[in-house]
């Protein structure tokens, strides 16, 4: 999920469509076990440690490819979907009295640069 102000969204468009773009090509090379070593290399010189102390962490990480995120842009309740899961971490945190007011959660959700990339990928 890539968090963007709203404000840079709106300024800045084409370039937070090309950064998704370039996300799901990203996505596609760590999938790949071809590509693991590097991708290993890269990701562990990013935080000055070694690819063996960064594996772990990769091992740990699931990354959705493109076809995987769609589904889970759809609106529904429960886990499976962004804004269910959104949903249930603001009742959470209602009911945890981190905040006393629901938040209008669906403002912060915009899957509309996934969905123009994937149209554009068909």
């Amino acid at each position: 999920l890539l968090s963007v102000d709203p404000e840079s969204l709106e300024a800045r468009r084409d370039d937070w469509s090309k950064v998704v773009k370039v996300w799901y090509r990203i996505a596609d090379f760590i999938k790949d076990e071809e590509n693991i070593d590097e991708a290993l290399e890269i990701l562990s010189k990013r935080v000055a440690i070694s690819p063996e102390e960064y594996e772990p962490f990769l091992e740990g990480t699931y990354i959705l490819s493109l076809e995987e995120v769609l589904p889970i842009w759809k609106e529904a309740e429960g886990l499976g979907s962004v804004y269910g899961s959104t949903k249930i971490a603001d009742d959470f945190n209602v009911e945890q009295g981190v905040y006393d007011e629901p938040l209008n959660t669906v403002q912060y959700l915009d899957p509309s640069l996934t969905l123009e990339y994937a149209e554009s990928v068909k």
